[in-house]
């Protein structure tokens, strides 16, 4: 039995169907389902006995972060320690995304998974606080560090179009290094770690690098490719001291994934290639 938390999120609407075609699954959103409620974790662990947990929740948000610190923490870093204890003592998989947002985006090359984190926002501090309480808990633990994913759902990426739909125009850091990540890819990738049986933490995105700039102005080609229609949107780069902001934004978010290709073999698509096809399938969702 495979239980997963977040049911409605973007990574489990691309996880779940990968894990339904070979194991049985217990899903749950946050309406059916607190995370941070104790009793209910208790319960569900008991009646479900999961071989594997999969835990898709968080407060994404990091402006609403620094509002809600409260919550952030809660969620974000209580919520993965109590889950993790309870698959300590039931012998389960605790499989946990995390986020590049634990590091502060100064190094000039991709982050691997033995460089000291030192977050700059309290999204990135309440994520690392999370991973933390998992290592404590001394269970099996699976932690998947990404960024920047999009897929079917409300993603970062259906936020930027409405918003520039709207505005007419999108403002974006001038060279702010980034990892896009499909999804549906996070997904395949979950199959073959948790196939071959893999612990411990990695990194995902595809690969290449690219800018906030490159990311978007894909995105919108590959919109007027597949939908025929022109958005006339007017794009330009802020230097990062005059962009407007409550919250601190690392100007790296590169994750290298040369430990999970190594280990596990898998050929991970260039994100332009995996861009390219969520376009394709789903430019009439944006």
């Amino acid at each position: 039995m495979f239980v997963l938390a977040g049911s409605n999120s973007v990574l489990a609407n691309h996880i779940l169907p990968v894990l339904r075609d070979r194991y049985q699954v217990c899903a749950f959103d946050q309406e059916t389902g607190d995370i941070e409620d104790e009793t209910f974790l208790g319960k569900l662990f008991d009646e479900t006995s999961p071989e594997v947990f999969i835990n898709c929740v968080q407060l994404g948000n990091i402006e609403e972060c620094e509002y809600k610190r409260d919550v952030a923490y809660r969620i974000n870093g209580f919520a993965p320690g109590k889950i993790a204890r309870l698959c300590k003592e039931k012998n389960a998989l605790y499989v946990h995304f995390s986020t590049s947002h634990i590091f502060d985006g100064k190094k000039k090359s991709p982050y691997s998974e033995t460089d000291e984190p030192n977050p700059i926002s309290v999204y990135g501090d309440s994520r690392l606080m999370g991973e933390k309480h998992i290592l404590e808990s001394g269970c099996r633990y699976l932690i998947i560090r990404l960024y920047a994913v999009y897929g079917k759902g409300k993603s970062f990426l259906h936020d930027k179009f409405t918003r520039m739909t709207i505005d007419g125009s999108l403002q974006v850091i001038k060279n702010r290094f980034i990892s896009p990540t499909y999804a549906l890819d996070v997904a395949s990738a979950l199959n073959t770690l948790i196939d071959q049986k893999k612990e411990g933490v990695y990194h995902f995105a595809n690969s290449g690098k690219a800018t906030s700039l490159d990311f978007i102005r894909a995105a919108i080609d590959y919109y007027h490719k597949y939908s025929g229609k022109d958005l006339n949107i007017s794009i330009y780069e802020t230097d990062y001291e005059e962009y407007i902001s409550p919250v601190e934004r690392p100007l790296n978010n590169m994750l290298s994934i040369d430990k999970l290709v190594l280990e596990t073999g898998i050929n991970v698509r260039d994100w332009k290639k995996a861009l390219d096809d969520f376009m394709k399938n789903n430019f009439f969702n944006l």
